[in-house]
Formats: structure tokens, C-alpha cells, sequence
């Protein structure tokens, strides 16, 4: 995942799309056209594959951009994922380097056992796929960020997996950077599901942790949509 602003200049990114570009030679700043990162411009239509050298090989992305809006001028959300080879290529170079090298691309996070950013997404993309239509009965996706108090990341991540685990409608449970824990779950079409799915992440966190919860659709654009509304709620206070 990466963020752009309205200029299409790099301002975020995550640790698994840094570990990418490291294995491609590249070392992304702040500032960076999307262009120079990616190789495309935004915006790009959906499915768009971007090829990038890795190890000796070349790793195949494709994905979307999804674009936000807010009081800063907005900006753009770009989420990739790795696809298979094709072409000429693919019988010449040995995939091996290439998986050897994309094993530093972890799904899970090391000290909680949750998923990764990169893990979570390849998840609700398997998941939701990339749109939804917006009708009556179509999955509504509950968003929860979790801000855990001093000392209870661990506590709280282990308490949100256990509910995961015995619940149907969480989609993944992620820790989505050093302080701050992901859910998304998933609602039939019914708004007292939504409601009771919030009460629930709400009961499972720590008392001292911080926490926004947004409804909204359920495809896969909306749900990074929230989670960034989420986050902006947070920092607001």
C-alpha cells in the first residue's frame, strides 16, 4: 500500500511495499512522483499491471487506486498485489530467486500473530474482491481501529484473534501499524449485525484503548476508505 497527495507526490507507505522496492533497487523518499514509484501515473484503471525487477526476475503487481477526499485537498491510496508471471520471461528466469527474495513480504506480523497491512488486504481482496454493488441485501463491512493503551498491544491482539476465531463474519483482524489494530467484519445486509459486531470489538479491547468504529460498503475500496477515516478519527482525538 501506498499513499500519494493530490499532486500524486509520495507521502506513505508501508513496510512491505518498502522491503518490495528494496528488492527492486529502488528507495522511495517523500515527495516522489507516483510515477518515478510505480512506473505508472495516477490515476490508473483497475488491473493495470505494473512489472518490477526482483531478484534477478520479474515480479508481476496489479491492483487499483482509490482516491480520498478530505480538508487537506485529498489524495490517493494505491493497493498492490504481487500476481503471477506470463510471457517469454517467465520459461528463461528461474522463479526461485523470486520467491526466496519475496518471503521478506511477511502476511503476519511477527510479535502478535496477526496479519500484516499487506497480509490484510491480500485477504479482504480474496475476500470482497474489488467492487460490490451498492444493493439492500449486499454485505455491509463493519470497520474497527484499535488504539490499545500503554502496554496492551499484546493483550489487545490477542483478545481480538480469540474473537475472530469464533465468530463467522470477521473478514481479518491486522495489526495496521506498531500501535494501532485492524477488524473488518462483515454484516448480511443487516444493520443490528453491524451494530452487534461493534459492540463486540468494543467489549473485546482493553478498557483503556482507544477506538473507532465505521459502517459502510463492502467491497474492497470502501473498507480501505474507512480504515482511513478510522484513522483520521484517532488522530483527531
Amino acid at each position: 500500500m501506498l499513499a500519494f497527495d493530490a499532486d500524486h507526490r509520495l507521502v506513505e507507505w508501508n513496510r512491505p511495499t518498502e522491503l518490495l522496492l528494496a528488492l527492486a533497487g529502488r528507495d522511495p523518499e517523500v515527495g516522489d512522483a507516483a510515477a518515478d514509484v510505480l512506473g505508472v501515473g495516477l490515476p490508473f484503471p483497475d488491473g493495470t499491471v505494473l512489472e518490477v525487477p526482483v531478484a534477478g526476475g520479474t515480479t508481476r503487481l496489479t491492483g487499483f487506486c482509490h482516491r480520498l477526499y478530505d480538508g487537506d485537498g485529498g489524495g490517493w491510496t494505491v493497493v498492490l498485489r504481487r500476481i503471477g508471471r506470463r510471457g517469454p520471461e517467465a520459461s528463461t528466469v528461474s522463479p526461485a530467486p523470486v520467491r526466496t527474495a519475496l518471503r521478506s513480504l511477511p502476511g503476519h506480523d511477527a510479535e502478535t500473530g496477526l496479519l500484516t497491512p499487506l497480509g490484510l488486504v491480500e485477504q479482504l481482496g480474496a475476500h470482497l474482491g474489488g467492487s460490490a454493488a451498492a444493493t439492500e441485501d449486499a454485505p455491509r463491512a463493519v470497520v474497527a481501529l484499535v488504539e490499545p493503551g500503554p502496554g496492551d498491544v499484546a493483550r489487545d491482539a490477542r483478545a481480538l484473534g480469540r474473537w475472530a476465531e469464533e465468530h463467522a463474519s470477521p473478514v481479518g483482524v491486522a495489526r495496521w501499524s506498531s500501535g494501532r489494530l485492524a477488524v473488518v467484519a462483515l454484516a448480511e445486509g443487516d444493520a443490528r449485525q453491524a451494530q452487534a459486531i461493534a459492540r463486540d470489538v468494543r467489549s473485546t479491547v482493553a478498557a483503556g484503548s482507544r477506538i473507532a468504529v465505521l459502517q459502510g460498503d463492502g467491497d474492497l475500496a470502501a473498507v480501505l476508505s474507512l480504515i482511513g477515516e478510522a484513522e483520521g478519527r484517532l488522530a483527531a482525538g
